[in-house]
């Protein structure tokens, strides 16, 4: 039997670039299968990145990190069209990338929380209410109307997620201090909502001296 490779090669060289396409977009398709939160994320593409200075000196934080993934499937399996195979090794690239970038997200999170002054240190302590609420109070989000917060997630280690399910009822002053916490984020919304902001600038209208040739 002679050796496949050889002939692949002189094969499929004007089908790399499209074949790459391919791949990623059915990647990035299921990197979300494997860890869901990765789909609130918007990709795109740029052709620049600002100087990290800049990044820093509005509180930002700004970085890349490289990711790649092995991706293994047998020659009969392209010369046959096994579409299982073909999937097998896709999902594993993405499981590959999901992990990849999960742990950069997570990093970069971070990094960004403690420069911003939001982290919560337990000290080495059990997670609390207490400590929940004090997350709710520096995170910045939006409320919908029912008092729910929007696009918020939460995502802990298995070990913090034990905890958590074993903390039982807030007490009545937690309760209380978390609908403080709702309505003030709410309030806050509403400061610059854009009809709140139409009303402002029809007001000045009204008032501000017309100018004229």
């Amino acid at each position: 039997m002679t050796d496949p490779k050889p002939a692949l090669r002189s094969i499929l060289p004007e089908y790399q670039a499209p074949f790459g396409t391919l791949v990623i977009k059915a990647v990035k398709a299921m990197v979300p299968g494997h860890e869901p939160l990765l789909a609130n994320i918007r990709s795109s593409s740029v052709d620049h990145l600002a100087d990290e200075s800049i990044a820093e000196a509005h509180g930002g934080v700004m970085g890349g990190t490289a990711m790649s993934a092995r991706m293994k499937v047998q020659i009969e399996a392209i010369v046959q069209t096994d579409l299982d195979a073909w999937y097998n090794m896709l999902w594993s690239a993405a499981e590959q990338f999901a992990g990849h970038q999960m742990r950069y997200l997570l990093a970069s999170v971070e990094a960004a929380t403690q420069r911003a002054g939001n982290a919560v240190n337990l000290k080495g302590g059990p997670f609390t209410y207490d400590a929940m609420l004090d997350l709710l109070e520096r995170t910045e989000f939006e409320v919908d109307d029912d008092g729910q917060p929007i696009g918020l997630s939460m995502v802990v280690a298995p070990s913090m997620a034990e905890q958590i399910g074993k903390l039982g009822p807030m007490t009545p002053e937690q309760e209380e201090r978390h609908k403080q916490i709702i309505a003030e984020k709410r309030r806050a919304q509403d400061v610059w909502s854009p009809e709140t902001l139409a009303g402002i600038v029809r007001k000045f209208w009204r008032v501000a001296p017309r100018v004229t040739d």
